[in-house]
């Protein structure tokens, strides 16, 4: 579906921005809920903006992985549209120490595995360190709309 579009560069466009704003908003409700026992199930979440007790932030703030989207997009940006993976770990690095294109002035909801990759790659330069397990999936989530944004940028 998506090469359907490529004819049609302001619809995909459209639909790019759609997927990164999606992400920032759907971050931005889902922080109250996480971490929640009921979260699943609870039919009672209001459809309302709510403040992040866990967190300790107001409605409307996005966490670590909206963050981590608009930290790729960056990258990528600078970089022509192209991954550079240097790149790439400088603006996480940027905003995991700096608080860089976070809501809030600090970074925050950081995952275990992504703050000692990042703190051994700021400490090393290398990507290859300890290996740590983790159940997560937040890495599909982050890449999926800056690549695809990127692609169609260097495409035209």
């Amino acid at each position: 579906m998506l090469t359907d579009l490529t004819n049609d560069k302001k619809t995909l466009r459209n639909r790019v921005k759609g997927a990164l704003y999606a992400a920032l908003v759907c971050d931005a409700y889902g922080s109250p809920r996480q971490f929640k026992e009921k979260m699943a199930t609870d039919r009672s979440a209001s459809p309302d903006m709510e403040p992040c007790d866990t967190f300790r932030c107001g409605p409307g703030f996005f966490t670590d992985d909206g963050s981590q989207v608009l930290c790729s997009l960056d990258s990528f940006n600078r970089c022509g549209g192209k991954f550079d993976k240097d790149d790439f770990a400088m603006t996480m690095c940027r905003w995991l120490e700096d608080g860089y294109l976070s809501s809030m002035s600090r970074s925050f909801d950081v995952g275990g595995a992504t703050a000692s990759a990042l703190m051994h790659y700021a400490k090393t330069g290398s990507f290859i360190g300890p290996r740590e397990e983790t159940l997560g999936n937040g890495s599909l989530m982050r890449a999926v709309a800056p690549s695809i944004i990127a692609m169609h940028e260097a495409n035209g």
